[in-house]
């Protein structure tokens, strides 16, 4: 691992250390590179890039790779995917879990599958019935009893609007911490807002919502994180 990767592992272990007032001497916390479980992040099949994967040159016994999972409502993950091409060329690369919808297509099922994903089927009952995607609870529950009990939810913006009413209108408690990343961009009008869509139990738009509280700050390059834990609900 180079030493600005290092570096960048370290700011992102203490944010995190103190946003979910992680005790460094407990051998569960999260940044235990010990752990049999890996960092697990959930994220939707149209937000892939396919240097996202291999963005850091990390090669150190001390940093666990993440287990990929991956929203695909129509099987469309491309064969081709870095995602499953990593684990060849490195042994502590997982191969994704792609969950979709049992509607979707079998051939694809069994090609990605014969490529070392695992594929994932929801039924249609188990599905919104307005939008047809997979609900939150279902997936987290499947999850759950797949031995994942921590998640962290990388995007893009439809899954986070879902998990932000699931967790701030809904109140169903499943957002422990928030991070956003601040860069000196301008995104445009091809921008997607990841709050255009809240709404509140009867259906009414809802304006503002508190994100978090208790926050810290750290620069990386250009960027900003800033890292907080949720609001009492």
């Amino acid at each position: 691992m180079g030493e600005h990767d290092v570096d960048v592992y370290e700011k992102a272990r203490g944010i995190w250390s103190n946003v979910l007032q992680i005790n460094e001497a407990d051998p569960q916390h999260t940044f235990t590179p010990s752990l049999d479980r890996p960092f697990v992040t959930l994220t939707f099949a149209q937000s892939i890039d396919s240097k996202i994967a291999v963005r850091l040159s990390v090669n150190s016994e001390n940093v666990r790779y993440p287990q990929p999972i991956i929203l695909d409502n129509n099987l469309n993950f491309p064969l081709d995917c870095k995602l499953l091409q990593m684990p060849l060329v490195d042994k502590k690369c997982h191969y994704p879990w792609i969950i979709t919808k049992s509607s979707s297509c079998l051939k694809k099922k069994a090609e990605l599958e014969a490529k070392g994903a695992i594929v994932i089927l929801v039924d249609n009952e188990y599905c919104d019935v307005n939008s047809g995607l997979p609900k939150l609870t279902h997936i987290l529950r499947v999850l759950k009893d797949k031995g994942i009990s921590k998640l962290m939810v990388e995007g893009g913006a439809t899954i986070i609007q879902q998990f932000i009413n699931a967790h701030y209108i809904e109140k169903s408690n499943v957002v422990d911490a928030v991070a956003i990343t601040i860069a000196p961009v301008f995104v445009g009008s091809g921008g997607l807002g990841v709050s255009d869509n809240l709404t509140s139990r009867s259906s009414e738009a809802v304006d503002t919502i508190k994100l978090f509280q208790n926050n810290y700050y750290e620069r990386f390059g250009d960027d900003i994180v800033v890292a907080g834990r949720t609001c009492a609900l």
